[in-house]
């Protein structure tokens, strides 16, 4: 959910992202939950969790445990 903390998870390999998926990539800290994370992106919420669904379905972040 929106409160739920993302983090990083290291991809094997040399791999290549969209602009839109690298920045919300690095907006992702381990600290942030993805509300925060929605918030610090300059782009839509519906947007910013398009990326975020493809991001933890390729397994480049997690939900923290």
């Amino acid at each position: 959910g929106e409160g739920s903390v993302l983090a990083r998870l290291d991809p094997n390999g040399a791999v290549t992202l969209a602009a839109d998926e690298r920045r919300v990539l690095d907006a992702v800290d381990g600290r942030r939950t993805v509300g925060e994370v929605v918030d610090a992106l300059a782009m839509s919420s519906f947007d910013a969790c398009k990326v975020l669904c493809r991001l933890l379905q390729a397994r480049f972040v997690s939900l923290a445990a």
